[in-house]
């Protein structure tokens, strides 16, 4: 399937291990996230089947098919119930990020360095006008399940989080 890029601002707090829980428990609660059955449901129409010549393999492929198709899996209760149910495939989300480091890490956000900043954007206080202009090289920083992280500024003062990665197979 891929990774897939996501990006986030929360109103600012001093800490980030609580913003980023606070996060990741909304897009839990939201429902955006990538829900495995739900995908595998929806790749497939019948048009499909025409495609199989083998006649007992078009049979089983279209037994499979609706029973996918009818697949209740559990909607998990928990952050850790969703992440045991989408295994390696992950969240494609937040809440793949379980932590914050001050070095890259797997499934950590990581914050930028004063000289990053200054690279970026020319401050160590960006902006969120800025930080926008710059959501595709900012994300490019880091590899998959890997988080970055910024403090945004509005009148010199702390007023949002910004979190960018990428994550999902």
């Amino acid at each position: 399937m891929g990774a897939s890029g996501w990006q986030y601002f929360v109103p600012y707090q001093s800490d980030i291990k609580k913003a980023l829980d606070e996060l990741r428990e909304q897009v839990f609660q939201s429902g955006k996230y990538y829900k495995r059955t739900s995908f595998l449901q929806s790749i497939i129409d019948e048009s499909y089947y025409d495609a199989i010549a083998d006649a007992k393999k078009r049979q089983e492929f279209i037994e499979w098919h609706r029973t996918m198709k009818a697949a209740k899996e559990p909607e998990p209760t928990t952050i850790e119930e969703l992440i045991m149910l989408n295994e390696e495939d992950g969240t494609h989300s937040i809440i793949d990020i379980t932590g914050i480091s001050s070095t890259p890490k797997f499934g950590m956000a990581t914050p930028l360095s004063s000289l990053q900043l200054i690279d970026f954007f020319g401050s160590e206080k960006p902006t969120r006008d800025l930080v926008k202009q710059k959501v595709v090289e900012i994300m490019d920083l880091r590899e998959r399940w890997q988080a970055t992280y910024i403090i945004v500024y509005k009148d010199g003062l702390p007023d949002e989080i910004f979190f960018t990665g990428f994550s999902g197979d």
